[in-house]
């Protein structure tokens, strides 16, 4: 959907005459053919007996597909490392995207934890660099091509194409979460809160986790003293 959304932003762009332009070196094409070889990995369908022989390149694929943040990532991580032949359990998988947000880090601090009841701390180290070294070589990839890029107006066009379609995804996430919230007082006072500080006042969200999270406690603290 993202890459027909980007398609539509360049075939209906008003400049049609305009040619990309991209030079790629030798290691550019090697670094490339090797990622490609870690998506086909993940995307392929594998029997059980090949999960484990093929975990970490498919975690290197893994890392390439995910957008949105740590709660994106656990679908694919649980078809991953939740399997028979990997032998992670469903208890520990979610005590692990439990446990995660009350350590620093991003959400994705979970992977060195999986690696490590894969294969103890060999598997917790090659977990970690399978699920972001590759991932982070593309992103340098793309950076060391974008300024020739984002001179061409048909490729600006079609990146302003595929941020409104990304926006849209995330406005209709939010509206699919808000229709659960329980309509409380409470609730909407702390949505509130936070919209006024990203939209007006520009807090950084740390300020705004960090002024919820002790609202929160002295309000429980309050409910136990009563």
């Amino acid at each position: 959907m993202l890459g027909a959304a980007f398609g539509t932003g360049w075939l209906v762009s008003p400049v049609r005459n305009s040619r990309v332009v991209v030079s790629f070196a030798r290691g550019d094409w090697q670094m490339l053919t090797a990622l490609s070889v870690f998506l086909v990995l993940f995307a392929m369908p594998l029997p059980h007996r090949y999960e484990l022989a093929l975990l970490w390149p498919r975690l290197a694929g893994a890392g390439m597909t995910l957008f949105g943040g740590g709660f994106s990532a656990l679908p694919v991580l649980k078809t991953l490392f939740v399997t028979p032949a990997i032998g992670v359990s469903d208890n520990d998988f979610t005590l692990a995207f439990s446990l995660s947000p009350l350590s620093p880090g991003p959400l994705l601090n979970v992977v060195p934890f999986f690696g490590y009841l894969v294969d103890g701390w060999v598997g917790a180290l090659i977990a970690t660099l399978a699920l972001f070294v590759p991932s982070g070589c593309l992103v340098v990839l793309a950076q060391r091509h974008l300024h020739q890029l984002k001179a061409n107006p048909r490729f600006e066009h079609g990146m302003r194409i595929l941020r409104a379609v990304t926006t849209a995804f995330l406005a209709v996430a939010v509206l699919r979460i808000a229709a659960h919230v329980p309509f409380k007082p409470v609730y909407l006072l702390t949505a509130l809160f936070s919209a006024m500080c990203f939209a007006k006042l520009k807090v950084p969200v740390y300020v705004v986790y960090g002024t919820v999270a002790v609202v929160c406690g002295l309000w429980l603290a309050y409910g136990a003293l009563i």
